[in-house]
């Protein structure tokens, strides 16, 4: 058994695969973000799945109280080089082990950074992390793919280049996952990643929520408020709080 695959894909090659995941871009989400959970300044802001920190630090130029989780090593050594300038905690830590207790006004987790797991319990381990480090009455906000709209929408391949390196991802729904294959050519050598997700219904993870003693507020299908529609919407937008 080798290493899981959210272990071997979030490297050096992942900063370059989604370098168009911007600051720019962090920018415009965060103020989304805030504006849905009406955010009060200097409160207490988990980025769950902080990756290199681009939301984090959008969260710090707003004058919150940031701290940054995540499992690379490779992306969080990104997140301080470029964080140097603000005030953001950076830790190292597996989601399904969150390490603080009743810490957090707010914990948002984006761009997809949930259901990297087989087993249900261990999905489920994660909002009840999230739950521990909630303080009474904290708001989570979960910003996750929308199964049907993924298997209406799913592109099986594309290529594009990213600098010097030529990018081919595959993508497929098996079973209850969607996988992509990404192939990353730069000269003569290719090298090969994967990542997979579960494809989790609303119905499922407003159970595993439940479950997790966390309730359901709102559910939305973008940052922009549209009203969610199991098979249109974009994303899957869930904001609720602590029970």
């Amino acid at each position: 058994m080798g290493e899981p695959w959210y272990v071997q894909s979030f490297k050096q090659d992942y900063l370059k695969i989604y370098a168009h995941r911007n600051d720019e871009a962090a920018e415009r989400e965060v103020n989304q973000i805030v504006n849905l959970l009406d955010m009060e300044k200097g409160s207490a802001v988990l980025d769950l799945c902080c990756g290199q920190g681009r939301h984090s630090r959008a969260l710090a130029r707003r004058g919150f109280q940031v701290t940054g989780l995540d499992l690379s090593s490779v992306l969080l050594a990104e997140a301080e080089k470029r964080s140097a300038e603000y005030n953001i905690r950076y830790v190292q830590g597996d989601v399904r082990k969150i390490p603080f207790e009743h810490e957090f006004d707010y914990i948002l987790n984006l761009f997809t950074s949930f259901g990297y797991f087989e087993k249900w319990d261990d999905n489920l381990s994660v909002f009840r992390g999230i739950r521990r480090a909630l303080q009474t009455n904290g708001q989570f906000l979960i910003d996750f793919l929308n199964p049907e709209y993924v298997k209406h929408n799913l592109k099986p391949y594309t290529e594009r280049e990213a600098g010097q390196l030529h990018i081919i991802e595959r993508r497929q729904i098996q079973g209850k996952q969607v996988v992509k294959t990404i192939e990353v050519r730069e000269g003569e050598e290719a090298r090969h990643y994967k990542e997979q997700v579960q494809l989790f219904t609303y119905e499922e993870m407003a159970a595993m929520l439940k479950e997790a003693g966390l309730e359901v507020t709102k559910v939305y299908g973008s940052l922009e408020r549209q009203a969610y529609d199991p098979v249109r919407s974009p994303r899957m937008i869930i904001i609720g709080k602590r029970g």
